[in-house]
């Protein structure tokens, strides 16, 4: 279902809609193992993943979510401050409008079934309001909404998806920026703890072996007042509201 039905479905029912919290879990840079890719999507809740273009398992990937019935973005490409990072399909603020949107719709299009995206890097790229308008109004077009990750607290990109009319929201909490066990059990708490303080909290995290371990012992047996649920299901039920 995409997102812009589900919202329309959600819309229609919101009246019998709970006041219970929610927490999407979204996992980026999935697309270079098909391993971790095919345990994401065996996990027991339903995590959305994030593709990044044009590596060797992203399409793969992104069809087996489609079986699984798994939520997939599209983990944009965007330039950073430093200049370190490259990659294929890169948007940067360089780019002349003409190259940034045949490049954003190339790199949309590259993914199939995705239902929004949300950027890879991009501390440089996503502070850039035209820019980031240009591909505001692309989402648009498509019935795709905007995940920030907020790689910088200069981002202009939520405000260009509202100036723009896109369904858009951010990332709460990092899971992962240490690896290890005690830390991503600690994330993945405080971002419960935001979705009940505030209705909805959103977690990121990277498909890391040890990442997968804590999900998957986590999300067996989960239990109590946050429900953890698909992005797309998320941005329709916060839409309600």
């Amino acid at each position: 279902m995409s997102f812009k039905h589900l919202l329309l479905l959600t819309l229609l029912l919101s009246p019998w809609v709970s006041a219970k919290s929610y927490l999407a879990i979204l996992i980026d840079d999935v697309g270079d193992s098909r391993e971790r890719g095919m345990a994401l999507l065996q996990l027991p809740k339903p995590v959305s993943i994030a593709i990044i273009p044009y590596r060797p398992f992203s399409i793969e990937l992104a069809q087996a979510a489609q079986t699984h019935q798994r939520d997939v973005l599209l983990h944009m490409p965007m330039s950073n401050l430093s200049g370190s990072y490259s990659s294929e399909g890169l948007l940067t603020p360089q780019m002349s409008k003409e190259e940034f949107l045949a490049q954003a719709k190339a790199n949309i299009e590259a993914i199939p079934g995705i239902v929004g995206i949300n950027n890879h890097m991009g501390s440089e790229m996503t502070a850039v309001y035209p820019k980031m308008r240009w591909l505001m109004q692309q989402l648009y077009s498509r019935g795709l909404f905007f995940i920030d990750s907020r790689t910088t607290i200069a981002t202009e990109a939520e405000q260009a998806a509202k100036d723009s009319g896109v369904a858009s929201d951010r990332r709460s909490v990092f899971l992962d920026n240490d690896d290890d066990w005690d830390h991503i059990n600690d994330q993945l708490d405080k971002a419960i703890t935001a979705a009940r303080t505030q209705g909805f909290a959103i977690a990121i995290g990277h498909p890391r072996a040890q990442t997968i371990a804590v999900l998957q012992r986590r999300l067996t047996d989960w239990q109590g007042d946050v429900e953890v649920v698909s992005l797309s299901h998320f941005m329709a039920l916060k839409e309600s509201r």
